[in-house]
């Protein structure tokens, strides 16, 4: 996981704790939550490691797989004769058969635990490190919670709702500064409204010999910030209602570069 932090060097640092980062990988933090990560392995584990479901010993245990009945074989071979030891063989490849299941069920049972302990961390984390540039003790369970506001608040922005609702649920949201209970409170808003239908997407009239049109979505984290795909709309309202500055066209950005639900009223960053 270490070698990764050269590659962090290359890339431009995103932190996602201060921006809203590609959809994708919010659908992914909401995704990691919902396996419900073991707190104490990230608490006493900064830099996930990979799970191999390797046993201690593994390499001697393979090899004994396969000595210890030919051993067996031998032995009886010197003590009886080789011809006499033939009557023999069932018993050694029983031993083997029963060698071979105890070390799959060792290995199985390993990688068990260990897939249980890291569900999904180490690739989460390689996958922020390469995409954002985070070090792998950057990657914590503050950021999966974030993330996983952001892509629930963007769910929220594609069900029909009077837009004011929705501008009021989103900062509300990001006026609570504790991330558990921020997720809680758009998980409620999520349960509250999920009867509502996600709102229709917008289709392009059937025409024959049109020119056809370029597309002004944005193609960085404004991409990520859309519930629905809508070329001329926008998902989020045209003013912060936290600092009262008009909002970009198309992005969770005010004018001044602060995202929306934060910064001070009439700040620039």
């Amino acid at each position: 996981m270490h070698e990764g932090n050269a590659a962090v060097e290359r890339h431009k640092r995103i932190d996602p704790l201060k921006t809203i980062v590609d959809r994708d990988l919010l659908h992914m933090a909401s995704d990691m939550y919902r396996l419900k990560q073991n707190e104490a392995y990230w608490k006493e584990v900064p830099v996930p490691t990979r799970p191999l479901g390797r046993v201690r010993g593994e390499t001697a245990f393979q090899v004994g797989v396969f000595a210890l009945p030919v051993l067996a074989y031998l032995g009886a071979a010197l003590r009886f004769g080789f011809v006499h030891s033939l009557f023999g063989l069932p018993l050694c490849y029983a031993l083997f058969v029963v060698l071979e299941k105890a070390l799959f069920k060792a290995i199985l049972n390993k990688r068990v635990a260990e897939d249980d302990r890291d569900r999904g961390r180490y690739v989460f984390t390689k996958i922020l490190g390469e995409r954002l540039g985070l070090k792998p003790e950057e990657v914590t369970l503050d950021v999966v919670l974030k993330m996983s506001s952001d892509f629930s608040i963007l769910v929220l922005y594609g069900r029909n709702m009077p837009e004011e609702r929705k501008a009021d649920i989103m900062s509300r949201a990001y006026r609570i500064a504790d991330l558990t209970k921020r997720l809680d409170f758009v998980c409620a808003q999520l349960v509250e409204t999920q009867q509502l239908q996600p709102a229709p997407r917008k289709t392009a009239p059937a025409a024959t010999n049109v020119a056809p049109q370029t597309s002004h979505r944005p193609s960085t984290a404004a991409v990520a910030a859309a519930a629905y795909d809508d070329e001329d709309g926008s998902p989020f309202p045209s003013v912060n209602t936290m600092t009262g500055l008009p909002m970009i066209q198309g992005t969770p950005f005010d004018v001044g570069g602060n995202v929306f639900g934060q910064g001070t009223v009439g700040g620039f960053d």
